[in-house]
């Protein structure tokens, strides 16, 4: 029997140290998440005070690692999930291990979802279409590390329809990616039925991939 998961994260918190001020054009570079060493531990921040949690932390808003507080936690512990090196890609974030994590849960495939409410909690929109391009085009390369069992979903901001248009159509041609994660929650106050959509569903259409609208809030514990 086939075991699949269809809510797996690979949340900002668990991404590669580096990636988005190594891979931002010049002039969105300080406008980029980085994890600076702080005196309660390595956090994902931005210049603008933004914090997206502890590098490594828990869940999806990167709480910190208490031993105790959490069965679940504590077995993922137990197989080095919370004690990544601080300088390379965390273990959620290396194609192989994640594969061997999929292997001693029995479970055939993950469907990844990615970044979750980071186009919210960066409150930079032109930022956070950045942050979508730079994760969807290392997810692309993440994913084809095992195709079949690593399925990827690429993070679709929605400050702007149209520029969310021109991601979809822009992921879609790249190909290596299994559907679309939109983002819930900042969009421009306007029903998904609104005119202003309409190259939006357009591009989804093209595509032919399925979308999945994540929920978000800007809210975190």
């Amino acid at each position: 029997m086939q075991v699949i998961s269809a809510d797996s994260h690979i949340d900002t918190h668990w991404l590669p140290f580096d990636l988005f001020t190594s891979n931002a054009t010049p002039p969105m570079k300080d406008r980029m998440p980085y994890v600076a060493d702080t005196p309660q531990g390595l956090k994902w921040v931005t210049h603008a005070g933004v914090s997206f949690g502890f590098a490594g932390g828990v869940g999806s808003t990167g709480k910190p690692y208490i031993k105790g507080s959490s069965h679940r936690a504590d077995r993922m512990a137990e197989h080095g999930l919370y004690t990544p090196d601080s300088r390379k890609a965390h273990r959620l974030s290396d194609a192989q291990m994640r594969i061997e994590d999929q292997d001693t849960d029995g479970v055939t495939a993950e469907v990844l979802y990615g970044m979750l409410g980071a186009s919210i909690w960066l409150r930079d929109p032109e930022a956070a279409w950045e942050m979508a391009r730079i994760y969807n085009d290392w997810l692309v390369e993440f994913c084809a590390h095992s195709p079949n069992r690593l399925l990827g979903l690429s993070s679709i901001p929605t400050h702007d329809p149209k520029r969310a248009a021109d991601e979809i159509r822009r992921v879609a041609r790249q190909g290596g990616i299994k559907g679309l994660d939109v983002s819930g929650g900042e969009g421009r106050g306007m029903p998904l039925y609104h005119q202003d959509w309409a190259d939006f569903w357009n591009a989804v259409d093209e595509s032919g991939l399925p979308v999945r609208f994540h929920t978000g809030a800007d809210e975190r514990a």
